[in-house]
């Protein structure tokens, strides 16, 4: 009884759905403020200023071929930055909003990451780890493509792990389009996806189960 909050958190066993729900939203609803409070506080810094200046152009192939000759960058989180700036105003929390957005959606993936893997307790704890977790609050905060691919790495091996499980065509279809969508991200999908086929070559062969 005379345990605070936090050590009941880390001890008891959430074996109720509804308890479950309960701690996921509270935590969620954290991680939710943590990286929406202040979001237009900050000055943009030079590498987000060069980011809204590649998609200044009249039309979408001219700003296509600025992103990729001009900057050699995967074009995906411009274009997505582009839609909510269109949408929320050419501002500094207009220009980051899209990086909140899958920072917190990331909250999600890595709960569920967690409790697949490991158990429901676990899970609570990763995620709260990760809700505080200074970096990638940052990079949450910051109109760059880091969080878009934070989200997208986390969906992909979530989604491998359930299309290997169910053998299920639509599961495959989903981390295949996923997959697609983190390599026009950053050029470093590369080096996730050489990760996975090393795990399903290992598979394949029975070196892991």
């Amino acid at each position: 009884m005379g345990k605070n909050f936090f050590e009941r958190f880390l001890v008891s066993d959430p074996n109720t759905e509804n308890q479950e729900i309960k701690l996921v939203s509270l935590i969620f609803a954290l991680g939710t403020f943590l990286r929406l409070f202040n979001l237009g506080q900050r000055q943009l810094w030079v590498d987000e200023i060069i980011q809204l200046q590649c998609f200044v152009h009249p039309s979408f192939r001219e700003n296509f071929i600025a992103i990729i000759d001009i900057v050699a960058a995967t074009p995906l989180d411009f274009m997505v930055q582009h839609f909510f700036v269109t949408l929320l105003g050419q501002s500094e929390f207009g220009a980051r909003f899209h990086a909140a957005l899958f920072g917190i959606l990331s909250l999600l993936i890595f709960y569920w990451i967690g409790k697949k893997f490991f158990s429901t307790q676990v899970a609570l704890i990763g995620m709260f780890l990760f809700a505080i977790y200074p970096l990638h609050h940052q990079y949450s905060q910051e109109g760059r493509n880091y969080s878009l691919f934070c989200f997208l790495a986390l969906s992909c091996y979530y989604l491998l792990c359930r299309a290997l499980e169910s053998k299920r065509l639509s599961w495959w279809f989903l981390y295949t389009l996923t997959t697609i969508l983190l390599l026009y991200t950053n050029y470093f999908g590369g080096v996730l996806l050489i990760s996975q086929a090393a795990f399903l070559i290992a598979l394949k062969f029975g070196i892991v189960n």
